[in-house]
């Protein structure tokens, strides 16, 4: 939801990430404890910290201890006081009740020993290939273990081919400004793309014909 239009309980500190996104700290140190994010385009959200049952200020049986790594949606904080965003994103929390350090870091998957990061999709049986930078380079069957897509990109990381298990590739032109202005096919027909003033797809042509007309 918009964040002008929600109601702050007992904010004591906040950060900013590089990105711009605004982490805010709230705790009535009794039952609420937790951090919520403005992002840039005003929505808020919450990061960490789920409501206690009990008051972890004035009940000494109330259990608001996280004990080991999880969610931080559900982590048990108690009074959390000041916060900092380190450059690659993580948000370090001062957890003060419990006298911890809590890092909050986006949940990715582990690296392969060929230093690439592998995500499954049982759904499709695909396995999808990425590199350090988090870019998208292979597709692979979980059936055959074939390579089903490869991606090739520019010096500034651009996709500009993608090749599938036959050989067949499709080739992506982009102007100086890096926008892709034409796609080529595998037998070499040539189709054109508009991209409007907001960045998005606005037609396809080829040979002359509108052949789609996108609208959002």
């Amino acid at each position: 939801k918009h964040a002008v239009q929600t109601t702050l309980e007992s904010a004591t500190a906040i950060a900013v990430s590089y990105s711009g996104v605004l982490y805010i700290t709230e705790t009535d140190e009794k039952k609420i404890n937790r951090i919520r994010q403005v992002t840039t385009d005003g929505e808020i959200s919450l990061v960490a910290g789920i409501p206690s049952e009990c008051d972890c200020k004035n009940d000494v049986n109330c259990d608001c201890y996280q004990n080991g790594d999880g969610y931080a949606k559900d982590a048990k904080l108690n009074a959390p006081s000041s916060l900092a965003v380190s450059p690659d994103g993580t948000l370090y929390i001062a957890d003060l009740g419990n006298i911890r350090i809590r890092a909050v870091s986006k949940n990715k998957p582990l690296m392969s020993s060929m230093n690439f990061y592998e995500v499954a999709s049982p759904t499709d049986q695909e396995l999808y290939i990425f590199d350090v930078n988090g870019t998208h380079q292979y597709t692979v069957s979980l059936v055959t273990g074939d390579y089903l897509y490869n991606f090739s990109y520019s010096n500034d990381n651009d996709i500009t081919a993608v090749t599938d298990s036959n050989g067949n590739t499709l080739r992506i032109r982009r102007d100086p400004n890096r926008m892709p202005v034409r796609v080529v096919s595998p037998d070499n027909q040539v189709i054109w793309l508009t991209i409007g003033t907001n960045g998005c797809l606005k037609s396809m042509t080829a040979q002359g014909q509108e052949l789609v007309l996108f609208t959002y």
